[in-house]
């Protein structure tokens, strides 16, 4: 594949993508520790992505299951800006 078919090809993977909206949330330390990790071995891009894919595979078994989810005892706060 030559350089403009890698552009075009991330062109048109990018106007698939939904709008995105900028929040800003307070997690557990070791959730970060853990997330950043995970970057590092490059199973994420970063950190936001990592949220992302959690929510969206939250919301996926939520609509699969039909069922409320608590995780663990202190809440993900997300603050829209």
């Amino acid at each position: 594949m030559d350089k403009v078919e890698n552009e075009e090809l991330i062109m048109v993977k990018e106007n698939e993508m939904p709008p995105k909206k900028r929040v800003y949330a307070t997690i557990r330390e070791d959730l970060v520790e853990w997330m950043d990790q995970e970057i590092e071995k490059l199973r994420f891009a970063s950190r936001s992505h990592a949220i992302e894919y959690a929510l969206a595979k939250l919301k996926e078994g939520k609509e699969h299951k039909g069922q409320s989810f608590l995780l663990g005892k202190a809440p993900i706060l997300f603050f829209v800006v």
